[in-house]
């Protein structure tokens, strides 16, 4: 029942092009390349991504990797998988803010469901081979006529959470735009549930809620406003940003700005008397009154 390019793995393994441990040291390597690439964006912007990173890092291993293996159990695995999409979201608002954005969590989990979607609905046409490895997935846990009602799940979690981000004034109302993608999904559902399932049903499935997700993403992207400034929008702009107010800061704490100079003032004709303008301008006020005033007054 595998789908090619869709389901069933890439079977390096299976099909000798790769030995194990070249793909241990492969996988291996990718990590080190990423935590590399993460802590130089740390270091360019905000440390505040690092422990979501390293979160990321440690579903990841989770997911697959002894003793947690939290693929095989069930509702689990796709949270997991949930959890670690909507991490890569509040990782880039947090980059946009230059601080943990909670604004983001549900929008962020919004996402998450959507692609933990596309895993369960990749899951369904490997519930043979999945069952025969141990791998106790949520495809595999589930009856078929109960598989269309968690694949309706994800989708409708994203978008009540988008309510509630919503209502909460945590983003703005055009991401509702996402509803326009809705019938994909109900479309999906309601073949899943009335269809026969099998390789052909799922090979029209698969990619008609593979394109559902990713318009749903770019829709979501172009319509929401995490950040409050516009400049913080834009990494470089923020980066100035923080220079100006360190640079404005320094500048205020500054000897020179504590105790500015006082300019020389003009003389008149009589080289007695500061001129007309400069004193209307810069005399300092004595009880209320000018130099010329208590000149009258005196």
């Amino acid at each position: 029942d595998r789908i090619p390019l869709f389901t069933g793995g890439s079977r390096f393994i299976q099909e000798k092009t790769f030995k194990p441990k070249e793909i241990f040291k492969f996988g291996l390597l990718l990590l080190l390349v990423s935590m590399c690439i993460g802590l130089y964006i740390c270091y360019l912007s905000t440390w505040t991504l690092l422990p979501i990173g390293i979160l990321c890092i440690a579903l990841v291993w989770m997911y697959s990797a002894p003793p947690f293996e939290l693929m095989s159990h069930g509702l689990l695995g796709e949270l997991a998988i949930a959890l670690s999409w909507a991490l890569i979201v509040i990782g880039f608002a947090s980059l946009q803010s230059n601080s943990f954005d909670v604004a983001a969590i549900p929008i962020a989990l919004a996402y998450g469901f959507m692609v933990a979607n596309i895993l369960f609905l990749n899951q369904i046409p490997d519930i043979k081979a999945d069952k025969n490895s141990g791998k106790m997935t949520l495809a595999v846990q589930s009856a078929p006529k109960n598989l269309w009602v968690w694949y309706a799940a994800f989708p409708a979690s994203a978008y009540a959470l988008q309510m509630v981000s919503l209502y909460f004034g945590l983003t703005t109302s055009h991401t509702l735009l996402t509803i326009l993608i809705a019938p994909i999904f109900i479309q999906c559902a309601i073949k899943l549930k009335n269809g026969v399932i099998g390789k052909h049903l799922m090979s029209t499935i698969i990619p008609l809620n593979i394109l559902g997700v990713h318009l749903y993403a770019l829709l979501l992207w172009q319509h929401c406003g995490f950040a409050a400034n516009p400049l913080d929008v834009n990494p470089k702009a923020a980066r100035a940003k923080r220079r100006d107010r360190a640079s404005a800061k320094a500048h205020a704490y500054s000897p020179h700005h504590r105790n500015p100079p006082k300019p020389d003032p003009p003389r008149s004709s009589q080289g007695l008397l500061p001129s007309r303008d400069f004193a209307e301008s810069a005399a300092p006020v004595h009880a209320g009154k000018t130099w010329k005033d208590r000149a009258r007054s005196g």
